[in-house]
């Protein structure tokens, strides 16, 4: 099949056709969004490497790790097209969000789309186990791994190695649905060229900034390593423990005002599932059921409780056909 027709079989290559005018993209204040976030960002590091101290450094670390959350949910709304109603702007704001992660905005794009139709699926379960001592070791290295902050050491690594060695996309480990990403298979050789422009860009983005700013790369590392463990520690938040669907398979969590700004209404996970196609500004306001909306904060904990066993069939993965209906009919 040719490299063109597989990508035109991504849901997110087509959601644009079921576009909510009822609900239209804030352009402005995202715009404003995106480079007061990156601006922030600079300004810590900078901050970091001018006090020089390791106790203003993890200071500094602990806002910048908040700010980082905020950086993420703009990336993820580019991701789903929402970050500006031009498409050009979008991917724009959504490299220049992700050189700030940093990472590829191309491979975090096809691979959380891929999320969205291969959601709460064998391949998307990590909270679950089935019976056996190695599958159960297996998904308890994985879940403990990702409370700790490696998953996100490993987004960033997947997108330098993508660039250099395109062929790991395909590497049956790294894709599989078994211990890998198997979303990483979704990526075409159009996207591998995107991929490795956009991290050619933020390496020469970050040599320059860190050249002309005389930033201490260890502080700097010390508050990206902070950031990635506080992403990475709650990217699951929001499926563990729920049902096995596609769609359904996630939570609206409650939390306070103050973190559901942070997150740009990230907590509202299942309405987002639901409703991909709805800017963040809009998520609250998208008519819910009377579905238990759990307490973010003792889900978190409840997580550390580990792995459970699988006691759910797998839900088949959904294709562009049965999401752009879905679209349509919910919004209908």
């Amino acid at each position: 099949m040719p490299d063109a027709d597989i990508n035109a079989e991504l849901p997110w290559k087509n959601l644009k056709v079921v576009r909510r005018d009822d609900m239209p993209i804030k352009n402005r204040l995202n715009t404003f969004l995106v480079f007061a976030v990156a601006g922030l960002e600079v300004i810590l590091l900078w901050l970091a490497s001018r006090l020089d101290n390791w106790y203003c450094t993890v200071g500094l670390g602990a806002v910048f790790a908040y700010v980082m959350l905020t950086n993420y949910a703009l990336m993820h709304e580019a991701i789903h097209l929402n970050l500006h109603d031009n498409l050009k702007r979008n991917y724009v704001f959504g490299v220049i969000s992700s050189m700030f992660f940093p990472v590829s905005f191309t491979l975090v794009q096809v691979t959380h789309q891929g999320h969205h139709y291969r959601n709460r699926t064998d391949a998307e379960i990590f909270d679950q186990y089935y019976a056996g001592g190695w599958n159960r070791a297996v998904k308890t290295f994985q879940w403990y791994t990702t409370l700790i902050g490696i998953f996100y050491l490993l987004v960033v690594l997947m997108s330098v190695a993508t660039a250099i060695i395109p062929r790991v996309t395909k590497n049956k480990l790294l894709a599989g649905k078994a211990i890998g990403n198997g979303n990483l298979a979704d990526i075409t050789k159009t996207d591998l060229k995107r991929i490795r422009g956009e991290m050619l860009l933020t390496t020469v983005f970050w040599v320059l900034v860190v050249w002309r700013l005389d930033l201490n790369l260890w502080f700097m590392l010390a508050m990206f390593g902070m950031a990635g463990v506080n992403w990475s520690t709650r990217q699951y938040i929001a499926h563990a423990f729920s049902e096995r669907n596609v769609i359904d398979g996630a939570f609206n969590l409650r939390h306070n005002w103050w973190m559901s700004k942070i997150l740009l209404n990230g907590e509202w996970d299942l309405n987002h599932h639901q409703h991909p196609d709805v800017p963040w500004t809009h998520l609250p306001k998208v008519p819910i059921d009377d579905r238990e909306r759990p307490s973010y904060i003792k889900h978190y904990f409840r997580m550390w409780m580990g792995p459970v066993e699988v006691t759910e069939p797998e839900p088949d993965m959904w294709n562009t056909e049965q999401m752009v209906r879905h679209l349509k009919n919910v919004n209908a």
